[in-house]
């Protein structure tokens, strides 16, 4: 029997120059920066976009709004060599209207020379929308300051209250996009009607919420432009499907992610003090809510709650809101003299609005 030997196949062994060419011979974007988190076109700023490139592409960046319509293309005039390269955004539109104040998302795409590769730096559904815990919280209720740090970039919102079940009696920043790092805040003390100065008072509260904006954004800042007509593109950002947990107003349309505009008037008044305080002379006096047009059917489609309070203190709750409503307080309770009637709009999306008057209570002799 003639026996046959059989070569055994060592292992290919790739070494780790090896695996850093294998990677450099796909097309990738890595290292992306910008100079700037936050910058004014009105101003003459720009923001500069810095990327690298495994090899030589064609790349073009897309602006989009914080609703993911598409409002800017920039595209190279010659194609970007391999290494680092820059885009320059100067805050405008493909019409070439300065934009207004908001967050806008950058997304970077390159086709190889070849036309056969292709790779998109998007990193928005990652990393934006997650709920962030601050650090060096502070707040001074003498003075109004409020102290903060931003681990990331973020949208804010702080609202004013009163402790142990009171009402909201202020909301100072609403999802207002901030930079990463310390932030300083000084409350004047006033509610959101100017009718209370609550400097000083043991009972109030603050409360601090943020999500992360995309690493991929910028924060465009400077005043609103008047007259500007939002146009609404037909190209969206292609989302992408992650497991990361979204806080919920990172979910919200942003045009509608806000507290609700809302007043309240008492029916029947006839006479006012030297102060111009109406004087409450009737047991019973119609309170009626009115919302404004452009956030009424956004409330009634989420629902929400009426609140009421007298001074600070719970009295009453509609629990199925609607508007107008008319809610008819009875005052016997309440000594002669000044008293502050607030009324709190509750919407189930979490979104909350204020509005107090002043009353003076004159009892018949």
């Amino acid at each position: 029997m003639m026996l046959t030997s059989c070569a055994v196949k060592k292992p290919i062994i790739i070494t780790e120059e090896a695996e850093l060419e294998l990677a450099a011979a796909k097309l990738t974007i890595s290292n992306v920066s910008v100079d700037k988190k936050t910058f004014n076109p009105s101003q003459g700023e720009v923001v500069k976009i810095r990327y690298k490139l495994s090899k030589q592409a064609n790349v073009s960046m897309k602006i989009y709004d914080s609703d993911d319509n598409l409002v800017r293309v920039i595209k190279s005039v010659e194609i970007d060599k391999q290494g680092y390269n820059e885009k320059i955004w100067d805050g405008k539109d493909d019409a070439g209207n300065i934009l207004p104040r908001e967050v806008y998302i950058y997304t970077i795409e390159a086709i190889s020379a070849s036309g056969d590769e292709t790779y998109i730096y998007d990193m928005a559904d990652e990393t934006g929308g997650i709920e962030l815990t601050l650090r060096g919280l502070n707040f001074d209720n003498k003075t109004g300051q409020i102290d903060y740090v931003l681990p990331k970039a973020a949208r804010v919102r702080i609202r004013i209250g009163i402790k142990d079940g009171g009402p909201l009696l202020q909301t100072l920043l609403d999802w207002q996009p901030q930079q990463a790092g310390k932030h300083t805040i000084t409350w004047d003390g006033m509610d959101s009607s100017g009718v209370m100065d609550l400097l000083g008072n043991p009972n109030i509260f603050v409360n601090i919420a943020s999500f992360s904006l995309p690493e991929n954004s910028v924060i465009l800042e400077g005043g609103e432009r008047v007259g500007y007509e939002k146009k609404i593109s037909t190209a969206k950002r292609p989302a992408k499907s992650v497991t990361t947990k979204k806080y919920i107003h990172a979910l919200h349309k942003r045009a509608k992610c806000h507290e609700p505009n809302f007043d309240f008037e008492i029916l029947g008044l006839k006479e006012y003090n030297e102060k111009g305080i109406p004087l409450i002379t009737q047991d019973i006096i119609p309170i009626r809510i009115i919302i404004d047009q452009k956030d009424k059917i956004d409330l009634i489609n989420s629902r929400f709650e009426i609140i009421f309070f007298i001074d600070n203190v719970f009295i009453f709750e509609e629990e199925e809101g609607t508007s107008p409503f008319t809610y008819r307080f009875d005052t016997k309770g309440l000594s002669q003299g000044e008293h502050i009637i607030t009324v709190n709009i509750y919407g189930f999306n979490d979104h909350i609005a204020s509005r107090s008057k002043r009353i003076f209570i004159q009892r018949k002799r």
